[in-house]
């Protein structure tokens, strides 16, 4: 282990590095697309097919089958390979699972351990805890709070339909809305956010075309 494992879920510093992300990367309009991020940092990402192919073998990683597991990151000579099972539905639920493993990378867990699968290297509560890491790191990613929380009127609907996230990520995004909308770690860059997303927001919520020709 190179690192001591967080004892408690680190759930402000996953959401401030995805308010890094976006901001950094200068995105202004939801979905986010998480397989062109994989790209843009030189993250290799693979479906489950193309893996066998590549290892001329069956199941070559052993998570083929096991229902529990969707996608898998790896870290090998320095380079982080994830592998997800391309079947994966409803759209929703593949780009949640893509944007988890991009958060498991980004927040630095593989780095933290000897073995190159995070899975295998820890206690059910300690994978539990950087489970948790991940998931509000990809509500944050693909549903920014300090966006959304701006938009009158907004619903479940509104947040499938806007972030390309599940019924289920959209109900636990709306409440986290309602719960925590108010706290400092989204009111700081509240401001920045509807700067970034100003055009985006004009068309979506009012059908206001901001690319004016004159």
């Amino acid at each position: 282990m190179g690192v001591c494992l967080p004892q408690h879920v680190r759930r402000e510093r996953s959401i401030q590095t995805a308010q890094r992300i976006l901001l950094e990367n200068n995105i202004s309009s939801l979905p986010v697309d998480i397989k062109s991020l994989f790209k843009k940092y030189g993250y290799f990402l693979v479906d489950y097919s193309t893996a066998e192919k590549y290892c001329s073998k069956n199941d070559p990683l052993k998570f083929k089958n096991a229902e529990d597991c969707l996608a898998a990151t790896y870290l090998m000579n320095n380079k982080y390979l994830t592998v997800y099972k391309e079947n994966i539905r409803p759209y929703g639920r593949l780009v949640w699972t893509l944007s988890h493993e991009f958060g498991h990378i980004v927040l630095g867990h593989l780095e933290d351990f000897d073995e190159t699968d995070v899975r295998r290297t820890l206690t059910d509560n300690q994978y539990e805890i950087l489970e948790k890491e991940a998931d509000a790191f990809a509500a944050e990613l693909l549903a920014p709070i300090a966006l959304l929380k701006n938009i009158k009127g907004l619903n479940k609907e509104m947040i499938q339909s806007m972030c390309s996230v599940s019924e289920e990520a959209s109900i636990y995004i709306l409440e986290n809305i309602k719960k925590f909308g108010n706290m400092e770690v989204y009111t700081r860059v509240e401001y920045a956010f509807l700067e970034s997303f100003f055009d985006f927001i004009m068309q979506t919520c009012f059908k206001i075309n901001t690319d004016y020709n004159f």
